[in-house]
């Protein structure tokens, strides 16, 4: 983190939230469908009057594939966090990291299925001794990614009336954006 930080959606990749009616529905990003020359694309529609939830996916502009799921096959919403150093000092190690939060549901025969990734820079706590001695910047940008994930995790419970469960990250620590609800 340096010694201040500040937050913003452009460095994050975060897909696109809105409601239609009793609907929720979400898309990818269109820096990612941009980064991809428009070869991907996702898009998750939780259904509250059918009572589903529908993942349709584009990959390589013309293979497409949908998934429908009941509510009924749902037994909770999983949350993971994960983390990847990118800068790192001998005197005050990790300086920066990107991380990640993914949102999925896991079905009656524990089958995992992804919604989203929520992926973007994050920042490290280091301090004037960061700065001096790590050679780290004074103010250190971060993505909104937890900030956004944890805005759908909300309408998601809203809209499926279904409890949040996440688990601890490879490693077996519990870290920030991996609690139990």
């Amino acid at each position: 983190m340096s010694v201040a930080t500040y937050t913003t959606s452009l460095l994050a990749f975060t897909p696109k939230v809105w409601t239609e009616g009793k609907r929720l529905c979400s898309r990818s990003c269109l820096a990612i469908q941009c980064l991809t020359l428009f070869s991907f694309a996702r898009r998750v529609e939780v259904d509250r009057a059918r009572r589903t939830v529908t993942v349709r996916k584009r990959s390589f502009w013309f293979l497409s594939s949908s998934r429908t799921v009941p509510f009924d096959r749902i037994q909770h919403i999983d949350y993971h966090y994960g983390s990847q150093t990118t800068s790192w000092s001998l005197w005050v190690g990790k300086q920066d990291e990107v991380e990640w939060f993914t949102v999925s549901l896991i079905l009656d025969n524990r089958e995992k299925v992804k919604l989203w990734t929520f992926f973007g820079e994050g920042s490290v706590r280091t301090g004037m001794t960061g700065v001096l001695l790590g050679d780290d910047d004074w103010l250190d940008g971060r993505g909104n990614q937890e900030e956004a994930s944890r805005r759908y995790l909300s309408a998601l419970k809203r809209f499926t009336g279904l409890e949040l469960q996440g688990g601890r990250p490879r490693g077996g620590r519990r870290r920030r954006g991996d609690r139990r609800f």
